[in-house]
């Protein structure tokens, strides 16, 4: 009887007290034998009742047990990883398995954990640090062990299983769901990794290229830098342009389809060919990982037309006052790597001391808004043709210009001349006789004809000298 009776119970088949057993005097005896089949946890009492012929019957035993019982959890559930790249593997996650009931527990002799589920490729336990073995004894009151787990996403989307602990506790196996979600990679897709600017006047900006740079994966890209260089980087300009600037200090680009850009230009301040990079470097590859560089190559060829005048000085050498010379040729050459223009209007033009003593011949190849082609041609030259018409005697100067859109134009050479004139003259003058006598002829007087001037004179070819009065 009592308030646990049914939870013990008597074993008939070895109990010798049965009915109207007789105990002997001075010592007879008899045995019961009791069972405690706990149904609850905790302190169970009843009471073993002997009824026989002594007056003080029934006697009685008091019987008591405690109900004990294995609890066996694991945490955390879910466990959960964090989002991983594709066929990459993350760092353990540690799943405790502990028994706060109030008997012990032992995990079973084979195979006490295993994962099973969708996904169990995805998850692997651990096997240097996991304590959750074959046989492990988990104490009463809070006795563990660790499973640590890592996951490897096999393809991208959630991904999930079930990790299994099999023991003697109630509703082995105890479980946890594992779960996480696999992503493709970062990609760093340049829409270009070459830009040929080709020739560039010096001094000019080309038009901007500009670069893209797409994560066509599903990871975050990161770039951790931007960085132009090489010989002569100071050429070209590197900027964030766009919706989406880059960041050259570093940033990220999310995935699907996440963008960012950049314009490059180029400004050669010297002729020849200029080169440069731009050093992108971020983690766009199979496993995310930081440190991967591409190199967007930069080139460019800077160039320039140099216009100059032959002869420079042009000397005429003297030339009869008022009298018109032959042409002289000033030939314009453009020696440079560019073409040159000459000025849609006045591209030749005379100017200085003695502007008017020299006149653009017309008859030259140098015309407003003449192309120069780039050396060694053909078309890289062209001629002006110079004459000299003296108005005054000694030296005469003047300068020819050609306005184009070379570097120092006006391009100029000097003009030279000297007008040059004949001065004739009679002496002795007056040439006195003094007196003669009518009818007789006087002896002969010398007149001497002398040419004082810079010119020749010739007498005239008929009737040079006359005597008139």
């Amino acid at each position: 009887s009592g308030v646990n009776a049914t939870d013990f119970a008597i074993v008939g088949a070895t109990t010798t007290c049965v009915d109207n057993f007789v105990l002997a005097a001075s010592g007879g005896s008899c045995v019961v034998d009791v069972t405690f089949t706990p149904t609850a946890l905790g302190a169970l009492t009843a009471t073993l009742n002997i009824a026989d012929s002594d007056p003080n019957s029934p006697q009685q035993a008091t019987l008591n047990g405690t109900g004990v019982l294995a609890n066996v959890t694991v945490t955390p559930n879910p466990a959960t990883f964090a989002t991983r790249i594709v066929n990459t593997t993350s760092g353990a996650l540690t799943v405790t398995v502990t028994n706060t009931g109030t008997l012990a527990a032992t995990l079973a002799a084979a195979n006490p954990v295993t994962i099973t589920g969708t996904n169990p490729g995805d998850f692997a336990i651990v096997g240097g640090t996991t304590t959750c073995l074959a046989n492990t004894v988990l104490a009463a009151g809070g006795g563990s062990c660790v499973v640590d787990v890592t996951f490897t996403p096999g393809a991208s989307g959630a991904r999930s299983a079930t990790l299994n602990v099999s023991d003697d506790a109630p509703a082995s196996p105890q479980q946890t769901v594992l779960s996480g979600t696999g992503q493709t990679p970062p990609t760093a897709d340049f829409s270009t990794t070459s830009i040929p600017f080709g020739n560039q006047r010096v001094g000019t900006s080309s038009a901007a290229t500009t670069v893209t740079i797409t994560n066509n994966g599903e990871a975050t890209l990161a770039i951790a830098s931007i960085v132009k260089g090489g010989t002569d980087a100071s050429q070209f300009s590197v900027v964030g342009s766009g919706v989406s600037p880059c960041n050259f200090a570093g940033g990220n680009i999310p995935g699907g389809g996440g963008s960012c850009t950049f314009d490059v230009t180029f400004s050669p301040t010297s002729t020849g060919a200029k080169n440069a990079t731009v050093t992108v470097t971020h983690n766009g590859n199979a496993t995310g990982t930081p440190g991967t560089v591409t190199v967007v190559t930069l080139s460019g060829t800077g160039i320039q037309a140099n216009v100059t005048l032959t002869a420079n000085p042009t000397d005429f050498g003297s030339q009869r006052v008022s009298t018109t010379s032959t042409a002289m040729t000033v030939t314009v050459t453009n020696s440079g790597t560019d073409t040159a223009t000459l000025a849609a209007a006045n591209a030749v033009t005379i100017t200085g001391a003695n502007a008017g003593d020299f006149a653009n011949a017309g008859t030259g190849s140098c015309a407003n808004g003449l192309v120069l082609a780039a050396s060694p041609g053909p078309g890289n030259t062209c001629t002006i043709d110079i004459t000299f018409t003296p108005s005054a005697l000694g030296a005469r100067t003047a300068t020819v210009n050609v306005a184009d859109d070379a570097p120092g134009t006006p391009q100029q050479a000097t003009l030279n001349g000297t007008g040059i004139q004949a001065n004739v003259t009679l002496t002795a003058n007056p040439t006195d006789f003094g007196d003669v006598k009518v009818g007789v002829t006087s002896s002969a007087m010398t007149v001497t004809v002398t040419n004082s001037g810079a010119d020749i004179a010739t007498l005239a070819a008929a009737n040079a000298v006359t005597i008139t009065g």
